[in-house]
């Protein structure tokens, strides 16, 4: 199981519009240092995708999107937890 963005909120005890800078903050720190977008592994209440992929509003995820998602947590996967299974569904 995946948290969601609330899940996410709730845990580190961040409200939605402070959490949304914390995560775009990691992300660019991830980028800045070569490792892969930890933020990939949460998923928006409504669809098993990031509410955000690849900079831009993904709610519905469109097709690029979402074999971006998958490229992006198979990286996650390989750094941080090899042979795990992806969540996201592999785009031709």
């Amino acid at each position: 199981m995946r948290l969601t963005y609330g899940q996410f909120g709730e845990l580190v005890g961040l409200k939605p519009a402070f959490y949304v800078r914390f995560l775009d903050a990691i992300a660019k720190h991830e980028s800045d240092i070569d490792k892969p977008d930890v933020t990939y592994i949460l998923v928006s209440k409504d669809c098993p995708y990031p509410s955000q992929i690849g900079g831009k509003l993904a709610k519905p995820p469109n097709s690029a999107q979402k074999k971006l998602a998958y490229d992006e947590m198979q990286k996650v996967i390989k750094e941080y937890c090899p042979g795990t299974e992806n969540p996201y569904p592999e785009i031709p």
